[in-house]
């Protein structure tokens, strides 16, 4: 019997990042973090931030209901390269945040790349976006400068993603935050995308990476070879890999309880089954 929603991998794919925070070892009170110092590099505060000189954070009215970007003749071309190439390399470019930025205000500048794998093939591409290191607060309870626009190409009601990361949640096992946004490139509506503070950002500004997490290991597709993308290691990547075979190589030895046990000193089993229970009704997991 099919799950209940039927998702494709690709509907799922942001939430991988889950699964990284196994990791190896988990440490008890990781700390929410703050906004980091940033400066507009002029000398006077961008219009749309607020507070002390050491936090500079946008605090819109209201959260924005479009996102726009805005490009030169130049980087217009830049993205047609890259949709045309498939191609993740960064390009600049400029947003404007819709009805935070006032009519004619300079848009804010950004650095964009494609995201995704399967969905590059898709006519509405997924994006990051980059602030240049300045957090602004696009969702509830998040301030974040670099976010995930999905385009949902695979998902035509845009509602099994949505509900998927909503059940997430609700397990804690999505911590960024989520939300639908309308885009635009250069006035051209793209559609409705999900809007992500991207995840392994979010974790290592909240503390949790660099913290109670030693080593960030994102799992890739086992049964095709490829081999675990090692995103940090205390104290370098090196040794976060030689960790991570080790354990591998633990779990492969055990058996019956005394695998149990093993599993119990370096995972949130209780955490990781929600996960695969999640995954087996979702019928997402590679």
């Amino acid at each position: 019997m099919r799950g209940i929603f039927g998702l494709k991998r690709a509907y799922l794919g942001t939430m991988r990042w889950t699964t990284t925070v196994l990791a190896l070892v988990l440490a008890s009170g990781a700390c929410a973090g703050k906004p980091r110092a940033s400066s507009s590099g002029s000398g006077e505060k961008h219009p749309l931030r607020r507070g002390t000189d050491s936090a500079q954070v946008l605090v819109p009215p209201s959260f924005p209901r479009q996102l726009a970007l805005v490009l030169t003749p130049s980087q217009r071309r830049t993205l047609a390269h890259r949709m045309a190439d498939e191609s993740k390399a960064w390009f600049a470019a400029g947003m404007t945040l819709q009805p935070a930025t006032a009519a004619g205000e300079a848009a804010v500048p950004v650095r964009v790349k494609l995201r995704g794998d399967s969905s590059l093939g898709c006519t509405r591409k997924s994006f990051t976006i980059d602030f240049h290191g300045i957090p602004y607060r696009l969702l509830p309870g998040a301030a974040a400068d670099r976010i995930v626009l999905i385009s949902m190409c695979f998902d035509a009601g845009y509602i099994h993603q949505v509900t998927g990361l909503t059940l997430a949640t609700s397990l804690g096992l999505f911590p960024p935050g989520f939300r639908l946004i309308a885009l635009t490139i250069d006035d051209v509506s793209q559609g409705l995308y999900l809007l992500i503070a991207e995840p392994e950002r979010m974790l290592r500004r909240n503390g949790i990476v660099g913290g109670g997490v030693r080593d960030l290991v994102r799992r890739r597709i086992d049964i095709d070879g490829e081999p675990p993308e090692i995103r940090h290691g205390v104290p370098d990547k090196k040794a976060a890999r030689k960790r991570y075979a080790d354990f591998v190589r633990g779990v492969e030895a055990r058996r019956g309880p005394a695998l149990r046990r093993f599993l119990r000193r370096h995972l949130d089993v209780d955490q990781d089954w929600r996960w695969i229970a999640l995954m087996t009704l979702l019928e997402y997991g590679d």
